[in-house]
């Protein structure tokens, strides 16, 4: 596999894990009263995944658009700090509440 493609991935289980937890977050906010405080708290976190995995998917067709041959090491390691910087955002937002 090249560089390139262990990125593209990479990004999308990224993807697939954070639908998977916006789903989990939107089943949540079907149980609790529209009124509620913690539900305006869950409508926002469902927001704010829905931003990740947004920012995700462009940089996953950003990924896909550069020829294999330029997307060498440099481009690779300015797309994996993008990746880890998205990822770490995602785990902060994931911590302020628990989606069970």
């Amino acid at each position: 596999m090249s560089i390139k493609d262990d990125f593209i991935k990479k990004i999308e289980v990224q993807i697939k894990d954070l639908e998977f937890k916006i789903t989990k977050v939107g089943k949540k906010l079907n149980e609790l009263n529209k009124d509620s405080l913690e539900h305006h708290e869950y409508e926002t976190l469902k927001r704010e995944l829905e931003q990740k995995r947004n920012k995700l998917q462009e940089q996953l067709i950003e990924a896909k658009e550069i020829a294999d041959e330029a997307f060498n090491k440099e481009v690779a390691k300015d797309f994996d700090d993008l990746y880890k910087t998205l990822v770490k955002g995602t785990e902060a937002i994931i911590e302020r509440k628990t989606i069970d």
